[in-house]
């Protein structure tokens, strides 16, 4: 009989669940933004909370609007500094 090594484990914390809503997605390019904004829909995040832009300019009006608790910032904006951004 094959024992599992998850059984001899210990014991951890209990899980702590993080809250991700709502989402700031800062991407240039439309087509790599709509598969973004459709994988956070797979992880159950719904559109109403997702706040898309696709320049620098546009992405600090919403930020200076909302708050986020997640951020998926393109790493290779052609419209300007997305370390500044961050």
């Amino acid at each position: 009989m094959r024992s599992s090594a998850v059984s001899n484990m210990p014991s951890r914390e209990p899980v702590v669940t993080v809250k991700l809503v709502p989402v700031m997605l800062v991407e240039d390019d439309l087509a790599t933004q709509t598969r973004l904004a459709g994988i956070l829909a797979t992880l159950g995040i719904a559109d109403n909370h997702i706040r898309c832009a696709r320049t620098i300019a546009s992405a600090q009006q919403v930020i200076e609007n909302h708050t986020f608790s997640l951020a998926l910032i393109d790493a290779d904006l052609s419209n300007g500094n997305d370390v500044d951004l961050i």
